[in-house]
């Protein structure tokens, strides 16, 4: 029952989604660039931005990916 529902919805908004992230774009780029100069350590990171320290490289990734794409805004 609960896959039938579950693709009903997929084939109604034409994709899966998931969990909304916490950061914005602009917000994933800052992080990046603030990771990429390496003057704060991840602990320091984790704390200004409330992710944990999974959530924050996934973030970083997917900033990585969005640069890559040039989705990702410019800070």
């Amino acid at each position: 029952m609960i896959r039938s529902r579950t693709r009903d919805a997929v084939a109604a908004a034409g994709k899966m989604k998931g969990r909304q992230h916490k950061l914005t774009p602009e917000g994933r780029a800052y992080l990046l660039q603030t990771y990429e100069t390496g003057q704060f350590k991840i602990e320091k990171l984790c704390r200004n931005t409330s992710l944990k320290r999974s959530a924050l490289y996934s973030n970083i990734e997917l900033a990585r990916t969005e640069r890559k794409t040039g989705m990702l805004p410019t800070v």
